[in-house]
């Protein structure tokens, strides 16, 4: 799985370097942040709800604020994959 999300990272990193040769490094967070939320086509969730049982708070839902009670899952709408 590492060799996966590896290849992803990769390019990725190689753009932002390219881009900005001074501090690509400072833009790591945001590329593990859009690895952690991307649905996976396997599975139809994020590695971040995978590991957790929930999905990452993002910018925009800090913006917003807390999200709702229906939003939130409850244990048994979990399910086992």
């Amino acid at each position: 799985m590492t060799e996966r999300v590896n290849r992803t990272l990769k390019p990725l990193i190689a753009i932002y370097a390219q881009q900005r040769p001074n501090s690509w490094d400072n833009e790591i967070q945001k590329l593990a942040f859009a690895i952690r939320t991307a649905v996976n086509d396997t599975t139809g969730e994020t590695p971040a709800f995978m590991m957790f049982g929930r999905d990452p708070r993002g910018p925009l839902d800090l913006l917003i604020g807390e999200t709702t009670e229906e939003a939130q899952p409850t244990t048994s709408e979990h399910r086992q994959i």
